[in-house]
């Protein structure tokens, strides 16, 4: 009994991933934070096409007009459920983990604190191996953000075209080339921030703890700073309990 506290604590370090997941999926469920970022990144389409398809269908000269404003609406809702689909696809967020974002190119309002809320372009890791080290990121991030259009290498000029593309797509991803990253499944997402759900501001701790379905068209979201303040509750109960620090 003697090595209890130690093995506990143990638990608790190899664990903390799993807790703040546990916590985060228990959030969202009672919220609905994925359906929420799902429906944002794919919207239903606005209902004119139907009021406009049914108007035309009154005049006889227009009835092939308003029948195809109908299909194309019913085209675009279906399309727009079909993508919500694939970010909630259960087998996705399953296999989805907890991890961190980069920031690669952010608003500069956001950045000053003038604004609540901006999309941004974020580095995220999306396989089994380990988190990149601050030296590994950083040359990856410095490859990338001083990449030259006119290069030969083409790597170097795609990585210039999506420096210079500053539309936002809701849950787009585009993958790093795997010459790059020796392998690693390393992608470039687009991403909504709340500067109310960070952990510290991006100026101080520059990496957003996100939540990443498993998958190239699956769904990516920011892990509110309210579940890490319930894991760390949840881990000083813990520690009190059995007699050991928290982690």
């Amino acid at each position: 009994m003697s090595d209890q506290p130690g093995r506990s604590a143990e638990w608790l370090n190899q664990n903390h991933e799993r807790l703040i997941r546990a916590a985060f999926m228990h959030r969202s469920q009672r919220l609905g934070l994925l359906e929420h970022e799902a429906r944002r990144a794919s919207p239903p389409p606005r209902p004119w096409r139907i009021y406009a398809g049914i108007a035309s269908c009154i005049i006889v000269p227009l009835i092939p007009l308003g029948i195809g404003l109908m299909i194309s609406h019913a085209l675009r809702t279906r399309a727009a459920k079909r993508r919500r689909a694939e970010l909630l696809d259960p087998a996705c967020i399953a296999n989805g983990r907890v991890t961190v974002a980069v920031p690669l190119m952010f608003n500069s309002m956001f950045m000053r604190g003038r604004v609540p809320e901006a999309p941004g372009l974020v580095l995220i890791v999306d396989d089994d191996g380990p988190e990149l080290s601050e030296d590994e990121m950083l040359e990856l991030i410095t490859r990338i953000s001083l990449a030259d259009m006119r290069s030969k290498d083409p790597v170097e000029r795609g990585f210039a075209a999506l420096m210079a593309n500053e539309r936002f797509v809701a849950q787009k991803r585009v993958r790093i080339d795997p010459s790059v990253t020796n392998g690693r499944v390393i992608y470039a997402a687009h991403l909504m921030v709340s500067r109310s759900e960070l952990v510290a501001d991006l100026d101080e701790f520059p990496m957003i703890p996100c939540f990443v379905g498993r998958g190239e068209r699956a769904i990516i979201r920011v892990v509110p700073a309210e579940v890490f303040a319930t894991v760390a509750d949840l881990s000083k109960e813990l520690a009190r309990a059995i007699g050991t620090k928290e982690p």
